[in-house]
């Protein structure tokens, strides 16, 4: 067990904060970070143009160590909803064909495939809360013929269930479905690799 590291965090003696799940305490290094953003655009004319560009770099080299990918895989986009969107507009799914998502399944990976569902004479497929809590197996005995796409957490978020994503990734291929991930829930705190799992699409949330 790592020893208390109340220190790198603005959280009083007096305070033991535990629903990390809805919104996690930033880290002094963040505050800082975000503190000098807010500061350089209150003088935007000392911003110049190469520096429009370096940031972002920098944070899509961060983030594709969390994902073991190359950092031109990494897009920034304004929330995990948009980048959810962006897979649903470029996937495709046929009338008569499923979208596979979980039961509880957070909403930002569940209204964007019910709305492409609706509009392509698709259907949802659920898979139900398995009595057993294997996840992993209601979603390997659900991945049929009928399914186009597989979008699917890490983890349920509920539940805090874990799926085996390379597993998982490999059955998605045999059958020809996409696989669209949203790893809001778990990116940094269990390890995952674009290049063992091979999702077409993976979202994540920075606020987490």
């Amino acid at each position: 067990m790592i020893p208390c590291q109340r220190h790198l965090f603005d959280i009083p003696d007096d305070i033991a904060y535990l629903n990390c799940a809805y919104m996690s305490p930033l880290m002094k290094p963040a505050l800082e970070a975000g503190a000098a953003a807010l500061n350089r655009k209150a003088q935007p004319w000392q911003i110049t143009p190469d520096q429009f560009f370096t940031g972002s770099e920098e944070f899509r080299a961060t983030a594709a160590q969390f994902l073991d990918c190359s950092a031109d895989c990494i897009a920034i986009v304004p929330s995990a909803g948009y980048g959810i969107a962006t897979a649903a507009r470029n996937l495709p799914v046929n009338k008569g064909q499923s979208i596979l998502i979980l039961e509880q399944q957070f909403p930002s990976n569940y209204y964007e495939w019910q709305r492409l569902a609706e509009d392509n004479g698709a259907s949802l497929k659920i898979v139900p809360w398995p009595e057993d809590n294997d996840w992993t197996a209601a979603v390997l005995n659900s991945l049929t013929a009928d399914v186009a796409v597989a979008a699917l957490p890490h983890v349920q978020w509920t539940s805090g269930g874990r799926l085996d994503l390379v597993r998982i990734g490999e059955a998605c291929r045999k059958l020809g479905a996409a696989l669209v991930l949203d790893l809001t829930q778990s990116l940094g705190a269990l390890r995952f690799s674009v290049r063992d799992v091979q999702p077409d699409f993976a979202v994540a949330a920075s606020y987490k």
